[in-house]
Formats: C-alpha cells, sequence, structure tokens
C-alpha cells in the first residue's frame, strides 16, 4: 500500500523537530514566495539549513508552490 504525503512527511519531525507545515509557514516569512522561486532553490535550502533530503524536501514544496508568485 502506498504511503500518502502526509504521513511520509511526518519522518521530517523527526529529523528537524517541526512539522513540516511549520516548515512551510518559516519559508513564506522568509521570502520563498516571490516569484522566481523554484523548487530547486527551495530543495537546496532545506538541505542546507535542516538536512532535508530531495524527497521531503518535494513533498514540503507541493505545500508551499501554490502560494509562489507567478
Amino acid at each position: 500500500m502506498a504511503m500518502d504525503v502526509e504521513t511520509y512527511l511526518a519522518g521530517v519531525k523527526t529529523k528537524t523537530g517541526l512539522h513540516y507545515l511549520e516548515i512551510v509557514e518559516l519559508l513564506k516569512k522568509e521570502g520563498f514566495t516571490k516569484k522566481g522561486t523554484t523548487a530547486t532553490i527551495v530543495k537546496n535550502y532545506l538541505k542546507d539549513k535542516y538536512d532535508i533530503g530531495h524527497g521531503h524536501a518535494m513533498g514540503i514544496w507541493r505545500f508551499l508552490k501554490p502560494s509562489v508568485e507567478e
């Protein structure tokens, strides 16, 4: 049985101490909703700041992307 995204992202809290939606809110506050923000930019930031891997970063991007200016 496939795991849903929210269950998968529960592992982020284990690694960072933050719920993935808390990280989404922090990204918004830090300006990652500006036009030109890409998944790669967010992925690299999350790797550097929280040591979050590609899969978890893409899951977080899924929740941030609707807030990014087009």
